[in-house]
């Protein structure tokens, strides 16, 4: 990710709300890592292959990193990083919580360099609100007036050739790029 990279709001709130899905993941992945380190103690050393314990805790976190593959992919996307690479380093041992906590770093720089508190558990809700997807901003009155109401001192306003594109003066009769002539109300303009 380029360090000036800059999002749009819809993809800040995409990040976001994958980085708390990401950060839930990150818990769920450390609370049964710290399960299958207890099983394998009360177990002893002569006994650690043997554990239903351990089996069970080893395929709850097999199966923590298959679904975080889609959301380390969602966000890596969201990120603009290389998704795949992340996705495919979840399935090495143990790696895919490092994974988990580099993509959540990435997420959590980019949020506050966008003016977004990240707390524990995620971007702080009241601040999503503010860059949530919105009704976009009402055009730019003056702008609208001065292309499509008619001059006031009597003087005829530009107007754009329809063949190429370019501007016409006002009081122009013919386009000089493409001879394009308007032909509204019956008359040239030149």
């Amino acid at each position: 990710m380029n360090s000036q990279s800059t999002f749009t709001r819809e993809e800040l709130v995409r990040i976001a709300r994958s980085q708390s899905t990401i950060i839930t993941l990150i818990l769920l992945n450390l609370l049964f890592i710290l399960g299958l380190v207890c099983s394998l103690i009360s177990l002893g050393p002569g006994h650690w292959s043997a554990g239903v314990q351990v089996s069970a805790v080893r395929w709850v976190l097999i199966l923590l990193n298959l679904i975080a593959v889609v959301f380390i992919y969602r966000l890596a996307k969201a990120l603009r990083q290389a998704a795949w690479v992340y996705a495919l380093a979840v399935f090495f041992p143990y790696v895919g919580l490092i994974t988990l906590l580099l993509i959540n770093h990435f997420a959590t720089r980019a949020l506050r360099r966008h003016g977004v508190r990240v707390g524990l558990m995620g971007a702080v809700e009241s601040d999503l609100d503010h860059i949530a997807p919105g009704p976009e901003k009402p055009p730019d009155l003056r702008a609208l007036k001065e292309r499509f109401a008619p001059p006031l001192d009597g003087t005829s306003e530009p107007i754009q050739c329809l063949s190429c594109g370019a501007i016409l003066p006002g009081g122009a009769t013919q386009c000089s790029a493409c001879g394009w002539t308007d032909q509204r109300d019956n008359r040239a303009v030149t």
